[in-house]
């Protein structure tokens, strides 16, 4: 027994290693036989329930987009990743988010992206949207608590062009007081239109509960209280605060050409400081720490609930990063009508634990879970939408989902948890959202991971007893952030019911889902 019980610590201790070793083979596009094109895999490499063994991935993932990083004098970021086709998406990304307002100028990083949409000191707004419409292109805003950017799709002869107009853009704002009073209805607007995304109110709900004695927890839009208020000096603070060069980062993916971009960047970009010009002492820029506790949004005219459940895990740059992405691969998204009763007649026969249970509830329609990484800390949210009658069990039921696996995690689960993330990596295609990855991965690790360092990373990860210690590390027995939006009259009259077992449920307790 003992035998037994140190083999398989070593065991666990190597698959540790492996999954967090910075050593991960690199194949370079056209390396594969010609046998292997077009293959996924040869059945003799199968192993337990025809699946690739651990460390080995499909043959269409050993090629990965070429790609390539530079830096200009002023530490400016310019990556390209190269796709067939005859398209190009070009993003300029600036870590100017919500994250770096404080309190008194809450409002200011989402008025300033409405500002690039006015017009420059170069061009007025009509004198803009021409330009644009000359392009060919729609311009697309990435807003997020720390990144925001935009991203125009062109034809690959016109990337240097679509460089040269975002920079101009974001750049040479024209920040004046008319242009932003004349937004200011605009700004107030997009924070009451959240209420119209329940996924997307509930995580602001959320995160204000986990981090709301930080700047953080803040609302990402800005405190509407606030907008009225804000002037061109907060707006032109905000921008000194920001605008280095080191906060910056230029993506083009599709039919580019590394030289073209950097070139074209360097022309508008390399005037920009390497440091802030303004180092302001703003409040809350330190680490945020998770505040757990249960927020009740009680609005008796909504048909549905929403509960939303945060854990407390590892920044974008860390190593457990890439785990924490398989982890929300285990856990996946739900729809009733994909993986309910009425779709497949009996949810209890999937791989999919979680969806086992929420497929045995009629009244639960969605489930999303998301990772949500920043440079320092990271939030992993779980949003689960249903019938008030199951208040109870939504309100548990990932806590527990994630209790058990930390205890009783079967290898089919992380299998079909592998595959789904093999998918993923290859549906990669130009776009706003890549460029955005790819933008993160610049500036919280220094470097572009690309999609066959990424399923190496994986692969060696698919051990079940690996994924369960790391699981129990993260996910068993911790605190949680929790904020529920609806029709809740039915808990809030039971509110001792989560005080008494919620520790119970993280610990993949299943009293609690009686």
């Amino acid at each position: 027994m003992l035998t037994r019980q140190l083999c398989k610590q070593i065991r666990l201790s190597k698959a540790i290693a492996r999954a967090q070793s910075s050593n991960v083979p690199q194949t370079n596009a056209g390396q594969a036989p010609a046998r292997l094109v077009g293959m996924q895999f040869g059945k003799q490499e199968l192993v337990d329930f025809g699946e690739l063994p651990r460390g080995r991935i499909p043959a269409q993932l050993q090629q990965a987009p070429e790609h390539k990083l530079s830096r200009l004098e002023n530490n400016v970021g310019v990556v390209s990743e190269v796709y067939p086709g005859d398209l190009a998406t070009v993003s300029i990304f600036l870590r100017a988010g919500s994250r770096y307002e404080d309190i008194a100028t809450s409002g200011s990083a989402r008025m300033l992206s409405h500002l690039f949409f006015r017009g420059s000191k170069g061009k007025s707004r009509a004198e803009l949207e021409r330009a644009l419409e000359d392009l060919g292109a729609e311009p697309q805003l990435t807003y997020e608590r720390e990144l925001i950017g935009l991203s125009l799709r062109v034809a690959k002869e016109d990337v240097a062009r679509a460089i040269d107009l975002l920079a101009e853009m974001i750049v040479d704002v024209n920040v004046e007081d008319s242009a932003i009073e004349a937004e200011k209805e605009n700004v107030i607007n997009a924070s009451l239109d959240l209420c119209r995304d329940q996924w997307e109110q509930s995580v602001e709900g959320v995160f204000y509960t986990s981090f709301r004695d930080h700047i953080m927890g803040q609302p990402s839009r800005g405190n509407r209280d606030n907008v009225p208020s804000l002037n061109a000096v907060a707006i032109n603070e905000h921008v000194e605060k920001t605008y280095a060069g080191k906060n910056f980062t230029v993506v083009a993916t599709g039919a580019v050409n590394h030289e073209e971009v950097v070139a074209a960047a360097q022309k508008r970009l390399s005037k920009l400081p390497v440091a802030p010009t303004r180092e302001v002492a703003h409040v809350n820029v330190e680490k945020p720490l998770l505040t757990p506790s249960l927020m009740v949004l009680r609005d008796d005219e909504m048909a549905n609930m929403n509960m939303c459940m945060s854990y407390y895990v590892p920044g974008y740059a860390h190593p457990d990063k890439f785990l924490i992405q398989y982890v929300q691969h285990i856990l996946g998204d739900y729809n009733a009508h994909e993986h309910g009763h009425a779709h497949i007649n009996a949810a209890n026969r999937q791989y999919n634990f979680l969806h086992r249970i929420l497929g045995e509830g009629p009244g639960v329609s969605l489930q999303h879970t998301e990772y949500f990484g920043f440079s320092d800390v990271g939030l992993f949210t779980t949003w689960i939408h249903g019938n008030d009658v199951w208040s109870k069990e939504m309100l548990h039921v990932a806590q527990y989902s994630l209790g058990r696996a930390a205890t009783l995690l079967d290898q089919v689960e992380v299998f079909r948890a592998r595959a789904s993330l093999f998918n993923s990596l290859l549906q990669d295609r130009p776009s706003s959202g890549l460029n955005s990855l790819i933008a993160k991965d610049v500036q919280y690790i220094g470097r572009r991971v690309d999609r066959t360092e990424l399923a190496y990373r994986y692969s060696n990860m698919c051990e079940h007893n690996f994924m369960q210690a790391k699981i129990k590390q993260y996910f068993y027995a911790k605190e949680t952030g929790i904020a529920i939006w609806g029709p809740c009259h039915n808990y809030i009259k039971e509110m001792h019911y989560y005080n008494n077992n919620m520790i119970n449920a993280t610990r993949g307790n299943p009293i609690v889902m009686i």
